[in-house]
């Protein structure tokens, strides 16, 4: 009986098909896994963004008021600046000062980072094409009240990096007024001038995504303060 056995050319012709179909399952996998790997950063930072704009516009909602015109003159319950906010917020039987602010990625001086938790409530997004950008911290620091009024340091100022995907100069707010006394129509202004804390306040954050094929985010959202008021624009 005649044994057949491979010539070469048909060793190597097989040898080369096995090579491009192992090629193509290792190709395949492997970008399986980086899609994978990818879909999965975008979920995190997903969360990231909707926590940390339902933390800050809950905080918000929840400050409290504290007059200062018969003791600390120069205090201020409520400080409202275009990319900066700062409020006394009751916590545990505990008054603090808490303060939002965007800082440089490079931060060194952090206590904790509380990313990742995820909540969505009345929030408008929009996607913008800028290409990719440096990101910023958005810092929450929490002082103790009465270390705010003394300006020592018997407590530790705990600052914390809320989100580390905001674009440079991407936090935006603006305060609810009423032009006068008569008039209902609210306008919006980039600092609050006013002795009490405001009624309506409109945040809105531009998160990148730090990838060049991603759009940044963009989200907007309107604070109602029940206690608080609406500013009255001075005339003159």
């Amino acid at each position: 009986m005649t044994k057949k056995a491979f010539t070469l050319l048909e060793l190597l012709l097989g040898l080369s098909i096995f090579s491009l179909v192992a090629t193509g399952v290792y190709s395949t996998y492997f970008v399986g896994i980086r899609l994978s790997e990818r879909a999965q950063s975008q979920n995190m930072v997903i969360s990231e963004i909707n926590w940390s704009l339902q933390a800050l516009s809950h905080e918000l909602e929840s400050m409290t008021f504290y007059n200062f015109e018969k003791s600390y003159e120069d205090k201020q319950a409520f400080l409202g600046k275009d990319d900066e906010v700062a409020f006394l917020l009751k916590k545990d039987n505990e008054l603090y000062r808490v303060r939002y602010y965007l800082d440089s990625s490079e931060y060194g001086s952090v206590v904790t980072t509380e990313i990742g938790k995820t909540y969505t409530k009345n929030v408008k997004v929009e996607n913008k094409d800028v290409g990719q950008e440096r990101t910023y911290n958005l810092m929450r620091e929490q002082t103790l009240f009465r270390d705010f009024l003394s300006g020592g340091s018997s407590g530790a100022v705990q600052k914390e990096i809320i989100s580390s995907h905001v674009k440079s100069q991407g936090l935006s707010l603006s305060y609810g007024y009423f032009q006068s006394k008569d008039d209902e129509d609210i306008i919006f202004k980039d600092q609050w001038g006013q002795s009490g804390i405001p009624m309506h306040v409109k945040l809105e954050v531009e998160f990148n995504w730090g990838q060049k094929d991603v759009n940044n985010t963009v989200l907007q959202k309107d604070i109602l303060i029940p206690h608080g008021m609406y500013g009255i624009i001075e005339e003159g």
